[in-house]
């Protein structure tokens, strides 16, 4: 996974799953875009993070707020692509 510049996240808020040993898996897809213009190429998951386009703010917010989730709750599996 990729380092986060958000602080670190509250505890687990999310509705809790219909049943309790249920586990919640999301896929997510990201975009290049998250990146910015690249110093090189090709791009890897440790080229900065640095969007300079709304589109790739929005798809690294959303990337952040998926890992926080992961992080604060242990029944959530995310994948970032």
């Amino acid at each position: 996974m990729r380092r986060s510049s958000s602080p670190a996240p509250a505890p687990c808020t999310a509705p809790q799953p219909m049943f309790p040993h249920m586990r919640v898996q999301i896929v997510f897809s990201s975009s290049c875009t998250v990146y910015g213009i690249p110093e090189k190429v090709p791009i890897t998951e440790d080229t900065p993070l640095k969007a300079i386009s709304p589109y790739g703010r929005t798809k690294l917010f959303q990337e952040d707020m998926f890992r926080d989730l992961a992080v604060g709750c242990k029944d959530f599996r995310i994948l970032l692509l």
